[in-house]
């Protein structure tokens, strides 16, 4: 609650979850209502917005792309890639920036959040293998959790992704989940 005063934000939730057996521990959707008066309480306080809103995830998705590369054998922790901050990096006719700059190792572009980077490595796995471990990850599937109204999350198949496709889900963007799936 404080910080939706803080930020002046309409909603906020939050998930705890066991991470070695994926037990939710506590979760919590904002603005919530009294169950007791819940006649009373507007349509969107009683959403559980922690299984029913999407969003693209950003950056958590750079985590997802390297763990699936490094899996893969594609890259290693030493992997380097390099990237111009001073430039823009084209691919499908569209252009990606980044904040950091050189020769980079995959542990820089997970430390500093590299879109270029992340995006390349997606590129050297191909859409195929790529598309295939975000299913393996649970993404576009519902969780299963015993709770009603939770939401699919939503990603193209790969087959009709455009040359663009895979260096934006890689940082994120043309992807969307819910939180009890980012969590998950």
């Amino acid at each position: 609650t404080n910080a939706m005063t803080e930020w002046s934000a309409d909603a906020a939730r939050a998930i705890v979850q066991k991470v070695d057996t994926g037990e939710i521990l506590a979760m919590v959707s904002l603005p919530d209502y009294d169950p007791a008066n819940w006649k009373d309480a507007s349509g969107i306080s009683r959403k559980n917005r922690t299984i029913t809103d999407q969003y693209d995830p950003g950056s958590t998705m750079k985590a997802v792309t390297v763990s699936a590369a490094l899996n893969e054998g594609i890259i290693t922790p030493d992997s380097t890639y390099e990237i111009d901050k001073s430039r823009k990096w084209y691919y499908g006719g569209h252009s990606l920036g980044d904040h950091i700059d050189g020769i980079v190792d995959v542990r820089t572009i997970i430390k500093k959040s590299s879109n270029i980077g992340s995006a390349k490595i997606a590129l050297e796995m191909g859409n195929k293998t790529f598309y295939n471990y975000l299913m393996r990850f649970g993404f576009r599937e519902k969780t299963g959790i015993d709770l009603p109204g939770e939401a699919y999350g939503m990603l193209a198949h790969y087959e009709k992704w455009e040359p663009i496709k895979p260096t934006r889900v890689a940082i994120g963007q043309g992807i969307s989940v819910t939180p009890i799936q980012t969590v998950s």
